[in-house]
């Protein structure tokens, strides 16, 4: 089923949304890579959903098609961490943020900010969250500030 009358999810994001965007100024954030529906057995809250490799070079094609927008990212997959620094690297209009779900362990998170900060310096945001429930937030940022910190003043 489309995502928007006659439009699907990309399509609205390059026709409709981007150029929305770049005319009023906003910037756009994207979370890349879930694999909704992988294991509907588990699906009552979303509980079905997995990992894949996001596709970085369409990614890179949005930013270069819309250069007023700032885009700020997050993949899911562990696989696309290295590629997509480097792609933020060379992308003006394109900001790397948090730690996403799957990769919000204490160890992937100690491996990303090093990474992260050897190659961009300070120009990303370590963390970010997005949980529903404010008990989520308490825990993630706990756990997340401790290891960032170590990362960053080792």
């Amino acid at each position: 089923m489309p995502a928007f009358a006659g439009f699907g999810a990309a399509e609205l994001l390059e026709q409709v949304v981007a150029p929305l965007c770049q005319e009023l100024s906003l910037p756009i954030a994207l979370k890349l890579g879930a694999w909704r529906g992988m294991s509907p057995d588990l699906d009552p809250c979303c509980g079905g959903d997995g990992v894949a490799a996001a596709d970085l070079a369409s990614l890179q094609a949005l930013c270069a098609n819309f250069p007023k927008v700032k885009f700020l990212v997050t993949v899911l997959s562990r696989a696309n961490q290295h590629e997509l620094t480097v792609v933020v690297q060379k992308t003006r209009n394109l900001h790397l943020y948090g730690c996403w779900w799957y990769c919000n362990n204490p160890s992937i998170i100690e491996e990303l900010t090093k990474m992260r900060t050897e190659m961009l310096g300070t120009a990303f945001t370590a963390q970010h969250s997005d949980c529903r429930v404010l008990e989520q937030l308490l825990y993630k940022w706990e756990h997340s500030r401790e290891v960032i910190g170590e990362a960053l003043a080792p």
